[in-house]
């Protein structure tokens, strides 16, 4: 629940359009729940309980891992010299 109206609300969903263009959606870091966390912040609100958002979060966080582990791996071994 909002104390805002629903003009409030349609202000603030126009306002933050930009921001959640189809182009930057990220199933990990970008998606329905970033959103819901968002607005709800924005309406003075709750966020959303985070067990509804911890498997995407870990996922994230292990892709992050990845990448890392992927460059440095590129990159190949250190030499002390």
């Amino acid at each position: 629940r909002t104390r805002r109206t629903s003009v409030d609300v349609f202000n603030l969903l126009l306002r933050t359009a930009p921001m959640w263009k189809g182009a930057s959606y990220d199933v990990l870091r970008k998606n329905c729940n970033s959103f819901c966390i968002v607005l709800a912040g924005e309406l003075g609100a709750d966020p959303p309980p985070p067990w509804t958002h911890r498997l995407g979060d870990g996922a994230a966080a292990l892709e992050d891992r990845a990448r890392r582990l992927a460059a440095s791996l590129e990159q190949g071994p250190e030499i002390d010299g």
